[in-house]
């Protein structure tokens, strides 16, 4: 059981902007935007059963049962920005899950479940801005088929094919003011697999790539008279990798130094599918050097300055890019009080 009191209050402000039309101040005015208050009550239970009926055969069955209640109190009048009139919203769900793992042998095996997944709209989804609270919950059908491999001790495979239908998905859409609102979408899909690999060809050389390759779409959603139906979700890469070569020196011992390879791949910036941002590529070194209980680092973040976005999206009033950070460096030192053999020994 969870009770979670919160407040949040937001002012007016007075924006300014330069001549070529970017902010570049604020003043804060003598009224508010947004005063109110909100109890939440969470309340849950869980049962799980596992049983085998074969030795290499696990079997889980379990469900869930959720209740989320809202006690919503607005200070100021209500409408379209305060928020809506003071309200009491309950949520409540069960959820089921079935699933089974099978050790081939040692090193291997495979995995599947199926589970039912419930996400209750967050309180500023819910309240903040809007006249009625008209959100509902979100579900989440979910079939996974995932395995492992262990070639020897030097290769370790594992991967995970899912598909998940997604009924009520709370989305942000811009209107045509210019703001933007949370809404439920119908209907949504969201199928892929995702892996990772590891390989230590010896204990001063080792690599890791992980990934994921993906679809998401629309099934059902019309939005403004617009139907999206069919059309690939936006900010929603199909492909997101991340790799890394890590190499412990033999010349100077407790000397390691790692090289990181982050990519984004393409993905529309509207749910009408008309752009595309082109995604990213990102190096990251990392040097350390340990010695006895000292261990000192330096990461280099972003290491060719590449110019990019970590979020990018478009709306009848332009395109909107969120700027990842630029060249960064992190230096950092660790002392550890207790000895590593020590340690190691209980």
């Amino acid at each position: 059981m969870d009770y979670s009191p919160s407040q949040f209050m937001a002012e007016f402000i007075e924006v300014d902007r330069d001549e070529g039309g970017r902010y570049s101040a604020y003043h804060r005015m003598d009224s508010l935007l947004t005063d109110y208050s909100v109890d939440l009550l969470n309340s849950a239970a869980f049962a799980q059963f596992e049983f085998s009926p074969l030795r290499k055969l696990r079997l889980i069955l379990a469900a869930r049962y959720d209740h989320f209640q809202y006690d919503y109190r607005n200070y100021l009048t209500p409408d379209a920005f305060s928020g809506s009139p003071d309200a009491v919203n309950s949520f409540n769900y069960l959820s089921p899950k079935v699933g089974f793992t099978f050790d081939v042998r040692q090193g291997k095996g495979f995995y599947g479940n199926y589970s039912v997944g419930f996400a209750p709209p967050q309180v500023s989804e819910l309240y903040r801005g809007v006249k009625v609270p008209v959100l509902e919950p979100s579900l989440y059908y979910n079939y996974e088929l995932g395995g492992w491999w262990n070639v020897g001790e030097k290769v370790v495979l594992d991967f995970s094919l899912y598909h998940l239908d997604g009924t009520n998905e709370i989305i942000n859409v811009y209107l045509d003011d210019g703001t933007t609102e949370n809404r439920n979408a119908g209907q949504t899909l969201h199928r892929g697999i995702e892996y990772s690999i590891n390989y230590s060809p010896s204990n001063r050389l080792k690599f890791r790539f992980g990934g994921t390759n993906a679809q998401h779409e629309y099934v059902d959603y019309v939005e403004s008279g617009n139907d999206y139906s069919s059309k690939q979700m936006e900010s929603a890469p199909n492909w997101i990798a991340n790799g890394e070569v890590f190499y412990y020196a033999s010349f100077l011992k407790g000397f390691r130094m790692g090289l990181e390879w982050q990519h984004l791949s393409s993905y529309y910036m509207d749910a009408a599918n008309t752009e595309k941002y082109e995604g990213f590529n990102a190096l990251n070194l990392r040097l350390g050097f340990e010695r006895k209980r000292l261990d000192t680092w330096i990461n280099v973040l972003n290491i060719t300055d590449e110019l990019y976005a970590t979020n990018a999206s478009k709306s009848r009033f332009g395109k909107s890019y969120s700027p990842g950070d630029p060249r960064t460096f992190n230096v950092g030192v660790a002392f550890r009080f207790i000895d590593k053999s020590i340690n190691q020994s209980f």
